[in-house]
């Protein structure tokens, strides 16, 4: 049985100031982070043992023989986009690879990779941000090795507004102005998407009445207090607080930036070393397992138990999430789709968020996932974008 080790993930001083120097790039901070609340656990419970069996996957690989089993601490969020984590888990795949999980919820990603520069941390879920290339510019010691999340035809992610405000007229993006809005972290994939916003409106930041930096927990307490006024909120929380009466839908996160490469998973450049490069693509085939699993539309109540287990989210909200524009897409093969990240890049650039674009050499290395695909196989990898429908609140 695989170690769960639900740890809120230690930030010594000296990371702390790696992580603020990385996170700070070139703009400027508007204010200081409230504090951040503890993280639930995540539930221990046993996978269920009649779930359905990864039927779009090729073929399945198990721990090649002779290889020992390997330690693997990983951090996250408990947010849908991590779907395919908790099935691979749940189902057994990283068990089947040689892989025991020790799983480390953070509020911040960005903040632990200094951490994981460091080699105190193997896998973490980033996202392509200005604070990532800030981070690779500085010269910390991590790649992305993988896609975590692409937004064609639906995101994880969506615009909202609290509803007091939605009820005195504040029902579109030019309601920003003068506006308090939350983000995740400066630097972060939500600052690129407000900058591309404000763009759109011939706005900048200075428009704005200020912008706090918040963990997605209390971003929707911020709503429910008035503290923030837009915002932009990760499945599930976003699904929870459109249904409870909190926020009202703005604009899905698709639509501001069309097939955005948004989520990578990185691996510390001594993880993906190890042994060789054999334990980097063990893991990231049982994380392909899982992304075929949580894609095919036959495990959908199995999913949907799995992803309320882990997010601590009303299976409800799960479901009406389900297959819309709010349901996530991660590439079946892994692949990080370098097209769209060029010009998400140019287009920090221009906004003064990085000061210079790294190679792709530099952040990203294909190999751990090619071996994986290797062991895995090779599937279509297409996308059906009409067969995606607009997440309503029923």
């Amino acid at each position: 049985m695989n170690i769960r080790s639900r740890k809120r993930l230690g930030i010594v001083t000296s990371t702390a100031v790696i992580a603020v120097s990385v996170l700070s790039g070139c703009s400027s901070s508007k204010s200081s982070a409230a504090p951040v609340s503890s993280a639930a656990p995540v539930s221990s419970a046993a996978p269920v043992s009649s779930a359905a069996p990864v039927s779009s996957a090729a073929p399945v690989s198990g721990s090649p023989a002779g290889n020992a089993v390997a330690n693997v601490s990983v951090a996250y969020q408990a947010i849908l986009a991590m779907a395919p984590m908790y099935v691979a888990e749940d189902q057994g795949f990283f068990k089947a690879e040689g892989i025991t999980n020790k799983y480390e919820q953070v509020p911040d990603a960005y903040a632990a990779a200094g951490l994981q520069s460091q080699g105190k941390l193997d896998v973490n879920m980033l996202g392509i941000s200005a604070a990532f290339f800030n981070a690779i510019n500085s010269g910390l010691k991590i790649k992305a090795v993988a896609d975590r999340l692409q937004y064609t035809c639906s995101s994880d992610n969506e615009l909202i507004v609290r509803t007091k405000l939605w009820n005195e007229g504040h029902q579109t993006i030019a309601g920003l102005k003068g506006s308090t809005v939350a983000l995740l972290s400066r630097g972060s994939a939500t600052e690129y998407w407000l900058d591309v916003l404000l763009a759109q409106q011939g706005l900048t930041e200075k428009d704005l009445g200020k912008i706090v930096t918040l963990s997605y927990p209390n971003i929707l307490t911020g709503l429910k207090t008035g503290a923030v006024d837009y915002t932009f909120l990760a499945q599930p929380l976003g699904a929870q607080a459109l249904d409870d009466g909190t926020a009202k839908r703005i604009q899905p996160i698709y639509k501001i930036v069309p097939n955005e490469e948004i989520g990578i998973l990185d691996f510390s450049d001594s993880f993906i070393g190890k042994d060789s490069g054999g334990v980097a693509a063990r893991w990231l085939a049982a994380w392909l397992k899982g992304v075929r699993y949580f894609e095919d539309t036959a495990n959908k109540q199995q999913v949907i138990a799995t992803v309320a287990k882990w997010t601590k989210i009303d299976p409800k909200y799960i479901s009406q999430l389900y297959g819309t524009d709010q349901w996530p897409w991660m590439r079946p093969n892994g692949d990080v789709d370098l097209s769209p990240v060029a010009a998400d890049a140019n287009f920090m650039k221009q906004q003064n968020l990085v000061k210079s674009i790294p190679a792709v050499s530099d952040w990203y290395d294909s190999g751990p996932i090619n071996a994986a695909v290797k062991l895995v196989g090779s599937v279509a990898q297409t996308r059906d974008c009409s067969s995606v429908p607009a997440f309503s609140v029923q």
